[in-house]
C-alpha cells in the first residue's frame, strides 16, 4: 500500500500527548475535512493512517502488516498516548469500509476500552 500525499496539502501536526487523536478527529468530522491523518508511535515506531471523506472515517490500517485494519486499527490508535500525528487535505475516493460516522466509531471504541478495563 502506498499512498502518495501532496506536500502542499499539510494542513496541520501535533503530538498526541498534547491533542488526543480522538479530539483530531472530533475537529476534522466537525469540520467535514477529506484527507490521511498519519500517526507514528514513540513507543514502538508503528505508523498508521486514517482516511477521512467528508469527516468520516472511511479507512485505516497501520503500514507493513494486514491486521487489524478500519475500526480495530483506529480502535489500537486510540490507545497510543506519545507520538505524532499530521493530517494533509487531499480528495479521498475510497469506499467506506467502517460503515459508520467518527462520532459512532469514537462512541463504540470509547465503550470496548471501558468494557475491557472493567473485565481487568
Amino acid at each position: 500500500r502506498r499512498d502518495i500525499v501532496d506536500p502542499d496539502s499539510f494542513a496541520f501536526m501535533g503530538r498526541l500527548s498534547e491533542i488526543h487523536l480522538s479530539s483530531v478527529l472530533n475537529l476534522l468530522s466537525s469540520e467535514e475535512k477529506s484527507g490521511l491523518v498519519t500517526l507514528t508511535s514513540d513507543l514502538t515506531g508503528a505508523c498508521g493512517r486514517i482516511f477521512l471523506r467528508l469527516g468520516r472515517v472511511v479507512r485505516a490500517y497501520f503500514d507493513g502488516v494486514e491486521r487489524p485494519e478500519n475500526f480495530e486499527a483506529v480502535q489500537s490508535m486510540l490507545r497510543w498516548g506519545r507520538g505524532f500525528f499530521e493530517f494533509h487535505a487531499a480528495s479521498v475516493d475510497l469506499e467506506d469500509e467502517l460503515g459508520m460516522s467518527t462520532a459512532s466509531l469514537l462512541l463504540e471504541a470509547a465503550r470496548r476500552h471501558d468494557e475491557t478495563t472493567r473485565i481487568r
